[in-house]
């Protein structure tokens, strides 16, 4: 029953008492509490007093279904962080992430499953409390009929502050897409529903109708946006940094500029991928300057990307790097012979043979590890005494034997053997 109908009924009633109970009593009064009033008056104030005490299971009631609102508003955000925690980060145990071009492929095999999936989140949110909360307020109520004064007075006191805060309930809570905790969500039925999400990996139907919900609708819009090669602002997102979208969102961010690049490879914070990413754009534009700058920066380095970006500047017209340098990279990410023999045979087609024979000849005077490559590159130039020699003055004769018997091979031998099936 909604209040204003029982006060009206409340204020009908009292008339019609005191009506009868004046015109039975006529003009009888009766004397307490330092007052004489007609008979009628007390017991028109008797109810009055009734009234307003059975107003406060109402003021309860409402107090009540405020804060369930608010809690059921609360649970239901919990819920959406969590399908959009679950869909952008899609957390694999070996934390591996699925590219941007698998999810969208995803998204267009998952468009006919759309109108059926669309049936069951409307029955499952139906089936939940939120739809009518007030009603199973009142069915308590109903079950607590000897709720104690005490209880209703304190209930009182909260009428006051309930109604300052009243506009400040239901504002939008906290946008962070944060990692689902299934038992802070108060509602049984939608932790029940957070749990069994909880066992699915979720992927983004990109390629899906909006649902009505701003949060997720305007995200999937930036996620599409990202997915087709633009850069998005998402901070306010809160995305993990390994998400897929925010590797690709970087990335399209390194994509506009060698500055832009840059940027993101002196900043730690950015993924990894991005960076590395980004590194492969500063070579591809073959700045030496730029290339030099990038390479300054080493703790987002690994063995791949550092051939890559040695690969480039062994090939350009004026490296940026000495030997010493090279070295010192390569000892970053630990490089060892065999990574140092892939780079050789990485730029055999993209150096003179003087420039290739000159920096391999540098390098291996810098460090033990590019011996076999420079083998390598003598071998390939036809340089095959200077190769005996530096053969028999290599400390590591098991990288050499490889080499010792390709050239046995060769020295008794007519038949002529390609030198990769031994190095």
């Amino acid at each position: 029953m909604k209040f204003k109908y029982y006060a009206l009924f409340s204020l009908f009633f009292i008339i019609a008492v005191y009506i009868g109970a004046y015109t039975i009593t006529d003009t009888q009064e009766y004397s307490a509490f330092g007052m004489s009033l007609h008979i009628a008056v007390w017991i028109v104030l008797i109810l009055v007093v009734f009234f307003v005490y059975s107003s406060l299971f109402f003021a309860y009631s409402w107090v009540r279904s405020l804060i369930v609102r608010r809690n059921n508003y609360e649970d239901l955000d919990s819920l959406i962080s969590q399908v959009l925690f679950q869909a952008t980060q899609n957390a694999h145990p070996q934390n591996t992430y699925p590219t941007i071009d698998e999810i969208h492929s995803s998204t267009q095999d998952a468009k006919s499953a759309n109108t059926a999936q669309e049936k069951t989140a409307g029955q499952i949110v139906q089936s939940s409390t939120l739809q009518n909360p007030q009603k199973s307020i009142g069915q308590n109520l109903l079950k607590n009929p000897k709720q104690s004064l005490n209880d209703i007075a304190d209930t009182a006191s909260l009428i006051a502050n309930a109604l300052k805060i009243r506009s400040k309930l239901f504002e939008n809570f906290s946008k962070r897409v944060a990692k689902p905790s299934p038992s802070a969500i108060k509602n049984p039925h939608l932790r029940t529903l957070s749990l069994i999400i909880s066992r699915f990996e979720l992927l983004p139907n990109l390629g899906s109708q909006e649902c009505g919900n701003s949060r997720i609708d305007k995200l999937l819009a930036r996620l599409v946006s990202i997915s087709n090669g633009k850069y998005e602002e998402i901070n306010k997102y809160h995305l993990e940094k390994d998400s897929p979208f925010v590797v690709k969102n970087w990335q399209n961010y390194a994509l506009k500029s060698a500055k832009n690049a840059l940027e993101v490879i002196k900043d730690p914070t950015k993924p990894l991928l991005s960076r590395r990413f980004a590194l492969g754009i500063i070579c591809e534009g073959g700045v030496p300057k730029e290339i030099k700058k990038a390479l300054e920066v080493q703790d987002y380095l690994d063995k791949p990307s550092l051939h890559n970006a040695l690969q480039t500047c062994l090939a350009l017209e004026s490296c940026p790097l000495d030997s010493s340098q090279i070295i010192d990279l390569g000892e970053g990410v630990g490089f060892d012979g065999d990574d140092y023999l892939a780079l050789a045979k990485s730029t055999h087609a993209k150096l003179s043979p003087d420039k290739w024979l000159r920096i391999f000849s540098d390098l291996s005077d810098k460090s033990e590890r590019v011996h076999k490559a420079f083998v390598y590159v003598l071998l390939e130039l036809e340089m095959i005494d200077r190769a005996q020699s530096e053969i028999k003055s290599s400390r590591n004769s098991e990288d050499m034997r490889g080499v010792v018997a390709y050239m046995e091979l060769k020295r008794i031998s007519k038949e002529s053997y390609p030198l990769k099936m031994f190095i």
